[in-house]
């Protein structure tokens, strides 16, 4: 009998050891996924602030024609296939860009915003970091863009 009780005992000590090794695994792969889904919301942050700047710098030499001009003309023919953009005027109606709806509250919305956003192709629906710009003249620019890592972590988007 002192056999079966040491190897019952030896079973039960793999077993927990096991299972430690199993939390531990689980714990240091959220920890991984938590920093990469970081790395990702700030890289996306990061191209959403220079693409703003470069739009918003074209608003305020060319005016809101030369703006809505360009959000076509980057919805027409886009040179980033993951970037959509929208330009909102303040009754939520939109003006130019990829977008088909948004947010009626969009115009009001603070600068940094999360949006739910459905893929046309699967149907799958992501998450969407959005950054709005108020302009002066009661138009509101926004841009978004998808990230490579939908399928398997939330997506970053922009919009702008």
């Amino acid at each position: 009998m002192q056999i079966a009780d040491d190897l019952t005992a030896i079973g039960i000590r793999a077993a927990g050891g096991f299972l430690l090794f199993l939390m531990a695994f689980a714990l240091l792969g959220a920890g991984v996924y938590f920093a990469v889904s970081t790395l990702l919301t700030n890289a996306a942050r990061e191209v959403i602030r220079a693409d703003a700047g470069g739009l918003m710098q074209m608003y305020h030499e060319g005016g809101r024609m030369d703006l809505v001009t360009e959000v076509r003309d980057r919805a027409d023919e886009p040179d980033d296939p993951d970037a959509e953009y929208a330009l909102v005027a303040r009754d939520g109606r939109i003006v130019a860009g990829t977008f088909s709806v948004l947010p009626r509250w969009i115009p009001k919305a603070p600068r940094w915003i999360e949006l739910r956003v459905r893929d046309l192709d699967d149907g799958s629906v992501s998450r969407a970091i959005a950054n709005v710009q108020p302009l002066r003249d009661g138009v509101s620019v926004n841009r978004a863009e998808r990230d490579g890592f939908q399928k398997c972590a939330p997506t970053y988007s922009r919009i702008w």
